[in-house]
Order: structure tokens, then C-alpha cells, then sequence
């Protein structure tokens, strides 16, 4: 096994409770905080040479699991949004009646 994959599990043993605690906490559901670490993570994974040699490896994970959550709430909101017009538009009759 490749030493940065031994050094990221290490450090993701070590982190990861926490940032999901914190991140749970941060947007009061544990799901959401859980899916956005989950990605948080695969992203450091992948880029983990760069990612370990910053000065806070974790603080990094946790700023984009952050803008994560961020952006799904983002999403949902407008998803929602738009639903609700459509269904405002679907149930004003035709004008002209």
C-alpha cells in the first residue's frame, strides 16, 4: 500500500469523528453533514500529497465539506422553490375564463 494512503487512513481515522460532529452541528442534520464529509474526504483522498503537506489538512477537509453542505442546501431550496411555483402555476385556471 502506497505510504500517503496509510498516512490519509491514519488521518481520517483520527478526523473524521470529529469534522462530523462538527459539521452535524454546524447545519443541525447529520445526514447532510455526513454526505458532504463523505465527499469532503474522497476529494482529499485523490489530491492527498497536496492535501497533506498544507498546514491543516483538516481544516481544508472541513471547508469544502462546509461549502458542501452549503451548496445542497443551496440546491434544495431552489428545487423546492420551483416546485412550489409550478405547482401555483398548474393550479391557476387558464386566463380568459
Amino acid at each position: 500500500m502506497a505510504q500517503h494512503a496509510v498516512d490519509f487512513e491514519e488521518w481520517y481515522r483520527g478526523a473524521h469523528p470529529r469534522l462530523g460532529t462538527s459539521l452535524a452541528l454546524a447545519f443541525g442534520d447529520v445526514n447532510l453533514a455526513q454526505d458532504a464529509l463523505d465527499e469532503a474526504c474522497s476529494r482529499a483522498l485523490e489530491r492527498w500529497d497536496r492535501v497533506a503537506a498544507m498546514q491543516s489538512p483538516t481544516a481544508w477537509v472541513y471547508t469544502v465539506a462546509f461549502n458542501d453542505a452549503r451548496r445542497r442546501l443551496r440546491r434544495a431550496g431552489l428545487e423546492r422553490r420551483i416546485l412550489r411555483s409550478r405547482r401555483t402555476e398548474s393550479v391557476q385556471p387558464p386566463a380568459g375564463e
